[in-house]
């Protein structure tokens, strides 16, 4: 599994809906089908771009969050299978990290 990226979401991920990607990634796809690490339930979030950012969006982002209580200080990781075990399998792949200071 290679890592995407990874980093603390803030208040504006959680409060305008979208997860502002690091900068310099963008996904070609407009929407991108990811498998939850915990639970193994594939989430759909769409990938859009504003002033030259890239963000994950939509519904499916909104209600990731919703379903796993994701607070401001969190790190949210993605990273891409090398080899998924089946073609129907997402190649993607979601870690939430908790917060530790609180």
């Amino acid at each position: 599994m290679v890592e995407v990226f990874r980093k603390t979401v803030d208040q504006t991920d959680i409060g305008r809906k979208k997860l502002k990607l690091p900068s310099g990634i963008k996904f070609e796809e407009h929407q991108i089908v990811v498998r939850d690490n915990e639970a193994d339930k594939p989430w759909t979030f769409d990938c859009s771009e504003s002033s030259g950012r890239s963000y994950l969006s939509g519904k499916g982002w909104n209600d990731f969050v919703k379903s796993k209580h994701i607070e401001d200080g969190w790190e949210v990781g993605l990273y891409k299978e090398e080899d998924p075990l089946s073609p129907d399998a997402p190649p993607y792949k979601i870690k939430l990290f908790k917060n530790l200071r609180n």
